[in-house]
């Protein structure tokens, strides 16, 4: 029972040390694409199973001939997995690419369509609040167009409506200015009404 949880304490610090190495080299490179990142996180998956191995096969003091068997397995391990994240992020970045050049289109006013094709979950619901978006920017364009249209009219009935009672302010300040008003008081009490009108 101690050999057993000897092997698993020195499996577990080997995959552990790899581990560590992983989550250090993920933070240096975390600006960087999903490709790199999923690259690195197969690789450590592989490494620390390759340093788990490798740690109990020394502790074990396996053979040469068991020790490379092992390892070529894991190698093998880890092209598959290499190449499967890989694939995977490569598949994820373009997806995400398509979808980047997709939302650029409803932000110069026009309507945002989501791109074709298989997505993963988070791209597919970021999708979905994309074009939810882009629905209530365009109701709300319509609703500015509408105010616009509005505010034009008022202002224009407005200024037709203020253009007959100030040609006649006009004209009968020109009239006294003149002094060929007939009756001047008439005229300053017409002027008052209609500016109070």
């Amino acid at each position: 029972m101690n050999a057993i949880v000897a092997m698993a304490l020195y499996a577990f610090l080997g995959a552990a040390a790899a581990g560590l190495g992983g989550a250090g080299v993920l933070w240096l490179i975390r600006r960087r694409s999903l490709t790199a990142s999923l690259t690195v996180v197969a690789a450590v998956a592989v490494c620390a199973m390759l340093a788990g191995t490798l740690v109990v096969a020394w502790a074990m003091f396996l053979s040469s001939h068991d020790l490379y068997v092992v390892t070529t397995v894991v190698a093998m391990a880890a092209v598959v997995s290499l190449a499967t994240a890989l694939l995977l992020g490569r598949w994820v970045v373009a997806r995400s690419r398509a979808l980047t050049l997709a939302t650029r289109s409803f932000g110069d006013g026009g309507d945002f369509a989501a791109p074709t094709g298989p997505a993963t979950a988070e791209l597919s619901a970021l999708s979905r609040e994309l074009a939810a978006t882009s629905r209530k920017l365009a109701e709300s364009r319509d609703r500015e167009r509408a105010l616009e249209t509005s505010r034009r009219e008022l202002v224009a009935w407005i200024s037709h409506d203020l253009r007959t009672p100030l040609a006649g302010l006009r004209a009968m300040s020109e009239a006294l200015e003149d002094g060929v008003a007939a009756d001047p008081d008439r005229y300053l009490r017409q002027i008052r009404t209609e500016v109070e009108r």
